[in-house]
């Protein structure tokens, strides 16, 4: 069931359907193809919702060509991430200690 949840939803964005409509395409394909052909598709991210559009959007006049769904996937989860993966400047990981203010950790 947790494994449902990881496939669905990969650095805190959910393609949805617009995952097996990638799968399905004829590759290689431009920013400008993939735009116009899906851009009204949701994603959803961890506290928002956006359109492909808007993620792939200013990368049309690029002349970015995917080879594949998994590279479209990619660049997709690359351009979303900091917006998608929560709490701007949060880590999980330690190692950065947080500035003196004054008070004592008991």
């Amino acid at each position: 069931m947790g494994d449902d949840i990881d496939e669905a939803r990969v650095h805190g964005v959910e393609l949805g359907d617009l995952d097996s409509r990638l799968s399905e395409h004829d590759y290689p394909a431009s920013a400008e193809e993939i735009v116009e052909r899906y851009g009204d598709a949701e994603l959803d991210l961890t506290d928002e919702t956006t359109t492909l559009e808007s993620v792939l959007g200013p990368h049309e006049s690029t002349g970015q060509t995917y080879d594949s769904a998994e590279a479209v996937r990619t660049a997709i989860y690359n351009l979303v991430e900091e917006d998608a993966v929560g709490e701007s400047g949060y880590s999980d990981r330690g190692g950065t200690a947080r500035p003196d203010d004054g008070t004592e950790s008991l």
